[in-house]
């Protein structure tokens, strides 16, 4: 049901890409990650293609440039250790310095599971804590 009211209000808004994390099923004209948790579906609706020469796809992580911006989706399990985390996070971070090299705009959107009063939750995580040095990677370029 979220799902089919995601494409809905997509095809009403035409927006160019959506980024979508955990869907319930990934469909065919999505690009997807290798796990099933990441998804960009660059609509088409607005002339806008996808160039699949800037593809990355890895376990909960994947980006595709759409025009001169490189969009990220990613997806990471509550129930992660720490060090995987940072593992996963260090990563997104090195694949933004990469594409940042190709283009100029940049957009990363995801579940990532850390909790932060800076978002609005209740409470701060040592998972939100991970996020400082991808902030400052991103920050930086």
């Amino acid at each position: 049901m979220a799902q089919d009211l995601m494409c809905q209000s997509a095809i009403e808004a035409t927006p160019d890409v959506a980024i979508i994390s955990e869907p319930y099923r990934q469909l065919p004209y999505w690009y997807n990650d290798n796990k099933g948790d990441a998804s960009i579906w660059v609509t088409q609706f607005n002339g806008r293609a996808p160039d699949e020469t800037l593809l990355y796809r890895k376990d909960r992580l994947m980006d595709t440039g759409v025009g001169d911006i490189l969009c990220f989706s990613g997806y990471c399990t509550p129930k992660i250790k720490i060090e995987e985390y940072m593992m996963y996070i260090n990563k997104l971070a090195s694949e933004i310095r990469n594409g940042v090299n190709r283009n100029k705009k940049l957009i990363v959107a995801g579940d990532f599971n850390a909790k932060s009063t800076c978002w609005g939750g209740e409470t701060t995580d040592e998972k939100e804590f991970s996020w400082k040095p991808c902030a400052i990677t991103v920050r930086s370029l």
